[in-house]
């Protein structure tokens, strides 16, 4: 609710500003639109989301998401930011993030009713949907796959009109970051596949262990646990290779791979 109202409000303002300033409102400074993208890289420092549970590359990775959806967003259809804002402005329930997004979405929709179409503008709009995505209500499951995936959407399209030289460059820095993902999550995932059998051996030991604990057979528990240990250091030592340490900055990637090394590390 507190989102649609904002909606609303953002909406009156910028129709009353349009109608006042008529087609300056459209020529506004390109220099207006890249401190609205210099301000929402720095927003994304404060922002919450532990991509990868590194708190200073998460703030990175951040400030990166929020300036590189801003920029690109900007180059978007009007039309298509105000519709993006809907599923936002909902998914972000009541906290800041839907003050943010309703207040982006109302923007979107005066532009489109006053014909004020400007970067600059669509810049404000797309900083504050990036914004409001770190700001969901509920950060994980079905409403975070939402809200991104709109994002996904303003992004790509946002690509394919910049010009040809930009959107070259955009093109391969974007294989580029693809290529060492996928590189990265291959190490992680090998590691992974690596560890599972040391993981299955230290826990199918450390439960016979156990077992000969609790009958008194002290001897057989103590060389059950020993291997146990030595199966779980052998994970660990898999998981701490450096091959797969590239994975421990590959978002979603890097929290299965702290809770695997974690498993290891605790079972030894």
């Amino acid at each position: 609710m507190h989102g649609f109202l904002a909606a609303a409000a953002a909406f009156a303002a910028v129709s009353v500003v349009a109608l006042v300033a008529g087609r300056r409102l459209s020529s506004l400074p390109g220099t207006v639109g890249v401190v609205v993208v210099a301000g929402a890289a720095v927003a994304g420092a404060f922002l919450p989301g532990a991509a990868t549970g590194i708190d200073w590359f998460d703030a990175v990775l951040r400030m990166a998401a929020a300036a590189v959806v801003t920029a690109v967003g900007s180059r978007a259809p009007v039309v298509l930011l105000a519709i993006a804002g809907v599923p936002l402005t909902a998914a972000a329930g009541a906290g800041p993030g839907a003050w943010l997004a309703g207040g982006a979405t109302g923007v979107a929709v005066a532009m489109v009713a006053g014909d004020a179409d400007a970067w600059a503008l669509r810049a404000v709009v797309a900083a504050g949907l990036a914004v409001a995505a770190f700001d969901l209500e509920r950060p994980a499951g079905a409403t975070a796959v939402v809200a991104f995936s709109v994002l996904a959407v303003v992004v790509v399209v946002g690509l394919a009109r910049l010009p040809r030289r930009e959107r070259r460059w955009a093109w391969a820095g974007s294989a580029v970051v693809v290529l060492v993902v996928v590189v990265a999550t291959a190490g992680g995932v090998l590691a992974a596949l690596a560890a599972r059998d040391d993981v299955e051996a230290g826990v199918d030991a450390a439960r016979l262990g156990l077992i000969a604990a609790r009958r008194g057979d002290t001897a057989v528990a103590a060389d059950a646990l020993d291997r146990a240990g030595a199966s779980f250091a052998d994970g660990r030592r898999r998981m701490e290779a450096w091959w797969s340490r590239p994975a421990a900055v590959v978002p979603v990637v890097a929290q299965h791979r702290r809770a695997l090394s974690t498993l290891t590390e605790t079972g030894a």
